[in-house]
């Protein structure tokens, strides 16, 4: 039987993001649709969650707008369908209620065409399915049961075709929706334009008035208040901390001030789990649990009073430390309880999913306790702190052992101002390494439409890296992982402290330079260090263990490889580090600093921008290389367009992905 699953009137049925593990076949009520620019609104009798079966996500937000009843049909492939096959009498209604959905889309669709026929010759005008298309969903819907039981009667690969072929039409018909509804909007402003706005940094500042926090001398009353800790252990809590605050100093080696550390730091982290579980949900936090989640502050005496202050003005403008790849502590925390994250890594290099079969191998939990959480939004938050927070607040640190999370004026030997990391300071950062290796975070893709003559062209996708922010002060930054799990088209995750005092050019080049090795063996697998596939790794590695044999390089340059190596304790991931950050900020200036036999394998496979590119074009030392590359890019443009103009012959519409890929070779 399938299960039954109720839902009340604002509560999100799926979240764009999550992992697919179910489709639903509304009952009774209606769901709400919502894209960033549309929102389409489904009754009882459609499904939800059919354009994501073709992928491993959900692609949008479902939203229930009244109570009701939905069908849970778990999903991992087309097989799955056979659950709805096997009970009696669903077959044909199902495969109706997939049309029923598919034909409201092509439905809106036709809507809004009509309502901009006359802006149909704009050549801005978005894209959208054939006609065609649109009229045979329109039609299949209104087909009478009776005709689909007695055409698909015993064939249910048939059935499962049609419904694939559905949901591959979603993938584009929901898009172009989206497109054509942005589109209008725009004309509509143009038509009646709104009165100017506020630049972001004034509203912000309006709102960081109107929400002034205060903060008490005893910030740890409130915290422990907060959370309703035992008297027992908040007096206990606060002794640790008068004692560390005593110590001559709080950096020394000796057993027991290692011991006090210690004591404080499984403390710390235990009453950051119980804090931040009781914020889930609340607004209006208390000044003190504030900056206690973001900045670590949890005693003033501690921390200093000036420095408190200067961090109480930065909590009533947090959306400085956060943009759309930059994440504060806790809100990458609630991304995770929410789902849009999983959790990462732990020490042992396992993913979440990893770690879970791991435990289950060796009986540690079962099946069901591994299901229990993986739903249990909770569960991965404690995971995510106990693993990845704990080791990267040391690890940002420097110092790791005398390292403390709690916010010491002893770190703080700058003003605080100073210190404090924004978004647009790391996305900046980013950017100017973009602006020499300008393919650091693009991704191989494939593109494919069979109907239209396209089995597969290989295209590239950029995804930046999340970039999380720990609670603490630090000199370090973290390359934590090179995706977010097991496929390759998800992002890296970066760690820095909040409280940052080092050079923040120099930690995001070397955190870059880790991607760049990390992520190429990831996508070589096993064949990462194999000469004979032509990869940055198996490249580097070839080079680095027979540098004694290679006659391109001089003694001298043999002798510094050696003493490089010695410097790395033969560790060939670090000799690269060093040796691209040379790249990266003095040879694609033409400040020519590496071996020629370096020099190669890093203008392959971490190729300078076309403004570096043309820079160095007459240098005797880049000119035949930058020949051979722009000729190479050119012949690799005048294919894909020659591949565009037969897809667009044979009827194809969905060029987007190989005019990026054309974009991409001008980079």
């Amino acid at each position: 039987m399938l299960s039954v699953v109720e839902v009340t009137r604002g509560s999100h049925i799926i979240k764009k993001g999550m992992k697919l593990t179910h489709i639903f076949w509304l009952i009774k009520g209606s769901v709400r649709i919502e894209t960033e620019n549309a929102e389409l609104v489904l009754k009882g009798g459609n499904v939800l969650g059919i354009p994501d079966c073709l992928g491993n996500t959900y692609k949008y937000d479902y939203v229930a707008e009244e109570d009701g009843k939905l069908y849970a049909i778990p999903y991992e492939s087309p097989k799955s369908l056979s659950a709805i096959y096997g009970e009696k009498g669903y077959k044909a209604v199902f495969l109706l209620a997939v049309m029923n959905t598919t034909s409201q889309i092509a439905a809106r669709i036709d809507k809004l065409l009509d309502e901009m026929q006359d802006l149909r010759e704009d050549p801005e005008f978005p894209q959208t399915p054939e006609a065609f298309r649109q009229n045979f969903y329109l039609a299949y819907a209104k087909q009478p049961l009776p005709k689909i039981e007695a055409f698909f009667a015993e064939n249910e690969m048939l059935m499962t075709g049609e419904i694939l072929t559905a949901a591959k039409y979603l993938t584009r018909g929901i898009p172009a929706l989206d497109n054509l509804e942005y589109y209008r909007k725009l004309i509509e402003e143009t038509k009646h334009p709104k009165a100017p706005e506020p630049e972001p940094e004034e509203l912000y500042e309006e709102e960081g008035e109107k929400e002034l926090l205060t903060l008490s001398d005893n910030p740890l009353r409130e915290i422990v208040e907060f959370v309703n800790m035992p008297k027992d252990k908040a007096r206990e809590l606060g002794d640790m901390i008068a004692q560390y605050r005593t110590l001559p100093d709080p950096n020394d080696t000796d057993d027991a001030t290692r011991k006090l550390r210690r004591m404080l730091t499984n403390a710390f982290y235990e009453v950051y789990k119980a804090v931040f579980k009781r914020s889930i949900g609340k607004t209006g936090l208390p000044a003190a649990v504030t900056l206690f989640l973001h900045f670590g502050l949890i005693d003033i005496d501690l921390c200093g009073k000036e420095n408190a202050e200067k961090l109480l003005e930065a909590a009533c403008h947090l959306k400085d430390f956060s943009s759309k790849h930059v994440y504060t502590l806790p809100q990458w925390l609630m991304s995770i309880y929410g789902g849009k994250n999983e959790p990462s890594k732990n020490e042992f290099d396992m993913d979440f999913e990893a770690y879970l079969r791991d435990e289950k191998k060796n009986g540690r939990m079962t099946e069901r306790e591994a299901e229990e959480f993986r739903r249990d939004g909770w569960k991965k938050v404690a995971f995510e702190i106990d693993n990845m927070v704990k080791s990267n607040g040391r690890t940002t640190y420097g110092r790791v052992l005398t390292f403390c999370p709690m916010l010491s004026a002893d770190d703080l030997i700058k003003d605080v101002s100073q210190l404090l990391l924004k978004a647009r300071d790391l996305e900046a950062a980013i950017d100017r390494i973009k602006e020499t290796d300008y393919s650091l975070f693009y991704h191989d893709s494939r593109f494919s439409d069979p109907e239209f003559g396209i089995n597969v062209e290989m295209t590239k996708e950029e995804i930046l890296p999340n970039i999380i922010l720990m609670p603490n002060y630090g000199v370090r930054a973290m390359m934590w992982q090179e995706t977010a799990g097991v496929r390759n088209n998800t992002p890296a995750r970066f760690i820095f402290p909040i409280l940052f005092d080092g050079e923040l050019d120099d930690q995001m080049l070397l955190t870059c330079g880790r991607y760049r090795w990390e992520y190429c063996r990831k996508v070589e697998g096993a064949r990462w260090n194999d000469v004979t596939e032509d990869s940055l790794t198996a490249r580097y590695c070839d080079y680095l263990q027979f540098y004694r044999k290679n006659r391109e390089l001089n003694p001298e340059i043999r002798e510094k490889l050696h003493k490089a190596l010695t410097r790395a304790k033969n560790n060939f991931r670090e000799v690269f580090i060093l040796d691209y950050l040379t790249w990266v900020r003095y040879e694609t200036k033409g400040s020519l600093r590496l071996n020629k036999v370096t020099r190669d394998i890093l203008f392959t496979h971490c190729p300078m921008s076309a403004a570096c590119r043309g820079t160095l074009a007459n240098n005797p030392n880049f000119a035949n290389r930058i020949e051979r590359w722009n000729n190479n890019r050119e012949k690799d443009k005048k294919r894909l367009m020659a591949v565009i103009d037969r897809y667009r012959e044979k009827g194809g519409t969905d060029v987007e992905p190989l005019l990026a890929m054309i974009k991409y070779h001008d980079l």
